[in-house]
């Protein structure tokens, strides 16, 4: 898949009054192209897990009680704040939707894919009361028929039970969703992958080339020449037996270049093979890639000694270069972790039962989870 023939800058405000939804960039497809490139990238992938889990921190205090009457399921508020901080961490926003019954009390919150998620057109007063969900996906060949339009998250009864009505009764309301992002409501999050998505690619297919190699066992591609035969099936054969004895079984380890007759190979033979050969570097290889780790590592925010002792490159880092890398991050992640604690506050308000939950987040601690053993060992050891 070619991800960036597919990658086109967002166009916000733009809309496609036809399926009735604000355009998501230009192909609508924004989103989707996003979330395949920070999967496609060993680093961006690394630091969306690392903005998920500082959003998430510890959790909230008493989020860890089953909502689900099966136990099983093990459904639960912080297991819902795991899913939208990932949405989040990836997209810079999450989708919620909620459900009610006809005490208008809350009976089930769950997370929206956020690729999924469209908003609703807006009316004269550049309002979206919409939110229409493509479960099958959205591009070229979404129907409309497919779509479920839900209504923005407002829990006054009298709107929801004008909703109900509209609806045609209880047992044909969808319910409601929240947007949780820091963007408006008819303007799309931007999305960390942006402007480093260059960076995200070249990952990606030095990946690939690294198992290309791997694959031809580390040898030089052979140019195998040849003497045509009349016969293509004697041609196959030929190419088929020399290689398979020269353990090149690989075809992309063999280029073939057959001859009309000998004398074009210049050996007076009928085949021979010669060496293409690869002078390029580790060095350069290893260059390529720590630009590309550290472009997309900035676009996250992430301090390098945060990065490097997740990623078992500790270095030169201590406990306390950790100790303080952790707090900047928890800093510069403070924000997105309040959002989430008044958003879910609001959620759980008029919840069917009382969960008592403490929705303030816990901060994540780096030098607390396994990761390191720095905090057991002295800072400044002696001999």
């Amino acid at each position: 898949m070619e991800i960036l023939g597919q990658y086109k800058p967002a166009e916000f405000k733009r809309e496609n009054k036809s399926i009735g939804v604000m355009i998501n960039g230009e192909d609508n497809l924004r989103s989707l192209v996003s979330e395949t490139l920070i999967e496609k990238s060993p680093t961006a992938s690394f630091c969306a897990g690392m903005l998920s889990k500082f959003i998430t921190g510890a959790g909230f205090v008493n989020g860890d009680i089953n909502l689900s009457n099966k136990s099983h399921l093990n459904k639960t508020v912080n297991s819902l704040l795991n899913e939208c901080a990932s949405d989040h961490s990836k997209f810079g926003g999450s989708f919620v939707h909620v459900r009610y019954n006809a005490l208008y009390q809350k009976i089930e919150l769950n997370k929206i894919p956020y690729t999924q998620c469209r908003f609703g057109l807006e009316d004269d007063d550049n309002y979206s009361g919409k939110i229409v969900r493509a479960k099958k996906g959205w591009g070229k060949r979404s129907r409309k028929e497919n779509f479920i339009s839900y209504d923005v998250y407002n829990p006054n009864p009298e709107t929801i039970q004008r909703q109900v009505d509209l609806a045609g009764g209880w047992e044909n309301y969808r319910g409601q969703i929240m947007f949780i992002g820091m963007s408006s409501e008819t303007t799309y999050p931007k999305s960390r992958i942006e402007g480093v998505e260059n960076f995200a690619h070249t990952e990606n297919k030095m990946g690939e080339y690294y198992v290309a190699t791997v694959e031809r066992g580390f040898e030089n591609i052979q140019i195998f020449e040849f003497v045509k035969s009349e016969n293509p099936s004697e041609n196959e054969a030929l190419k088929e037996s020399v290689t398979g004895a020269l353990g090149l079984e690989s075809s992309g380890k063999v280029l073939s270049l057959p001859y009309e007759n000998a004398t074009d190979l210049n050996e007076g033979s009928k085949y021979k093979f010669t060496p293409l050969e690869n002078n390029a570097t580790p060095d350069k290889y290893e260059h390529f890639l720590a630009t590309c780790s550290t472009m997309i590592r900035s676009k996250w925010e992430i301090p390098v000694q945060l990065f490097e002792a997740v990623s078992g490159k500790l270095g030169n880092s201590s406990g306390d270069d950790l100790k303080v890398a952790q707090s900047m991050y928890n800093q510069t992640t403070a924000p997105i972790r309040s959002m989430y604690e008044t958003a879910f506050s609001e959620l759980f308000n008029g919840y069917k039962t009382e969960l008592g939950v403490k929705f303030e987040i816990q901060q994540y601690s780096i030098l607390l989870d396994g990761t390191t053993e720095e905090e057991n060992q002295p800072l400044n050891p002696t001999v």
